[in-house]
């Protein structure tokens, strides 16, 4: 992957914080720092947004002494003492170090303001880091929100390829090798610190050219495909308590899910992707082909090449034609 652009990226990230009401701070001791006078947070009226370079940062106390500073320079532009606002804190480090990493996603927040969110970015290898739940000590819900905000505000801006973001391979193929009966749990339990930024991500679909046009992305478009499928109780929460609204969401979420599914297997009948699964009549791994759907449009199906009479199959998975030796091996360690 090409190296950031320092300068370039600067650029941008000026164009898109002014396209959003931002202000910048042309005396700051910051390389860049901006300000704007709203928050959707309750009792939060400002939002800051510092991007430097971060020319030593080994380690996450290291990475709180800069966060602090920010903090301690905030306060000194503050005409009224305890205000309450949203940081986004991002740094350039030449090399975030994997003990750095771990810290961003694991290590619960020390003396610092609750809406302060760090995020790094190395630019050699173009990857970014966004501190976890856990290190903003906030609620879900609200740490979930400023992520989605930060999405909004620079997403396209800091990252070519959300693929290439820490970890997201493994939570990938994790999530597409599962069962569908066991996907939603993926990010539940094993993937848990990582599930506000890929839910904003889902979210981002259209950025990154999941909807059909001259920018479709199929590869991009699949990874969220699958990641909405892992986040369905979140994107289709319940609208209310009683049973008929619990009910509702639930058969709302189960055609949701069925959509996905027929969309991977539009663009498997189109040839933009591959599929492989395990027959237990042939009790080998096969290549799946598409197969008389049901009455209705939204029940696609595929089955075994060498006869439709077997019975459905199993591990279906869906992955690009470049994945194929990958997925390959993970089918055979589950079928020896």
């Amino acid at each position: 992957m090409d190296s950031t652009d320092e300068n370039q990226l600067a650029s941008r990230l000026r164009l898109n914080l002014q396209q959003n009401g931002f202000d910048e701070h042309l005396d700051s001791s910051y390389g860049m720092l901006f300000s704007r006078d709203s928050s959707a947070l309750p009792d939060v009226k400002k939002t800051y947004f510092i991007f430097t370079r971060l020319e030593e940062c080994a380690s996450g106390p290291d990475l709180q002494i800069n966060v602090k500073a920010a903090k301690d320079y905030l306060a000194s532009l503050s005409k009224s003492k305890g205000e309450h606002y949203v940081l986004y804190f991002v740094g350039l480090v030449k090399e975030v170090p994997q003990e750095l990493a771990d810290f961003l996603y694991r290590h619960a927040n020390l003396e610092l303001r609750r809406e302060i969110v760090p995020v790094l970015i190395e630019p050699l290898t173009n990857r970014w880091f966004i501190a976890g739940e856990s290190y903003v000590s906030l609620p879900y819900d609200s740490y979930k929100f400023l992520v989605q905000e930060f999405f909004d505000l620079v997403g396209s801006v800091l990252y070519p390829d959300f693929l290439a973001l820490p970890r997201m391979e493994q939570i990938l193929l994790d999530t597409c090798l599962a069962p569908d009966a066991e996907r939603r749990e993926i990010i539940k339990t094993k993937y848990k610190e990582s599930r506000a930024v890929l839910f904003s991500i889902c979210n981002l679909q259209a950025m990154r050219g999941e909807d059909i046009g001259p920018s479709f992305d199929v590869r991009h478009a699949l990874a969220v495909n699958y990641l909405k499928q892992a986040l369905i109780d979140e994107i289709s929460p319940a609208r209310g308590s009683s049973g008929f609204d619990i009910g509702y969401s639930a058969g709302s979420k189960e055609i949701l899910y069925r959509q996905l599914q027929d969309q991977r297997i539009g663009w498997f009948k189109a040839g933009a992707i591959s599929a492989l699964a395990y027959c237990r009549d042939c009790k080998q791994i096969v290549e799946p082909v598409p197969v008389k759907q049901g009455v209705m449009a939204s029940n696609q199906r595929v089955g075994c090449p060498h006869s439709e009479k077997h019975k459905r199959l199993l591990d279906l998975v869906f992955f690009m034609p470049d994945e194929l030796e990958k997925f390959t091996g993970s089918l055979m360690k589950k079928h020896p």
